[in-house]
């Protein structure tokens, strides 16, 4: 008797899938087969133009979209922002770039939101 009591204890247990200790931790904590996803997102992500960074770098224009809306620039160093390197910027106004061309040396101001650059600012240097 002892026997079968013991034998149908063991197989509830087994049944409600825990044991008395399962039923000591936190209900709101996820189990093993449910771990919460990690954080992924960066705060680039999460960037708004209220947060947008205003910064200021001098380059050289290595290309310029047709419509003038996209210039391709070669800059220099950005200090406490980035190292040198050439990347693409969106023009805010193009008619800020209508006389800048391709191997020109310029000094531009950009607003970086955590999507592509925007030139907010341009002065050809001499």
């Amino acid at each position: 008797m002892r026997l079968l009591l013991m034998l149908l204890l063991a197989t509830t247990l087994a049944a409600c899938g825990g044991t008395e200790r399962d039923a000591d931790t936190d209900a709101s904590a996820p189990s093993s087969t449910e771990q919460s996803a990690p954080d992924t997102t960066s705060p680039a992500d999460t960037a708004t133009s209220d947060s947008a960074s205003v910064q200021e770098a001098t380059g050289t224009v290595e290309s310029i979209t047709g419509d003038r809306s996209y210039m391709r620039i070669n800059h220099e160093r950005i200090p406490g922002y980035m190292e040198a390197m050439t990347m693409s910027f969106a023009v805010s106004d193009t008619s800020l770039v209508q006389d800048i061309e391709s191997g020109q040396r310029i000094d531009f101001t950009f607003e970086a939101d955590g999507g592509v650059p925007e030139i907010i600012e341009v002065t050809p240097k001499p």
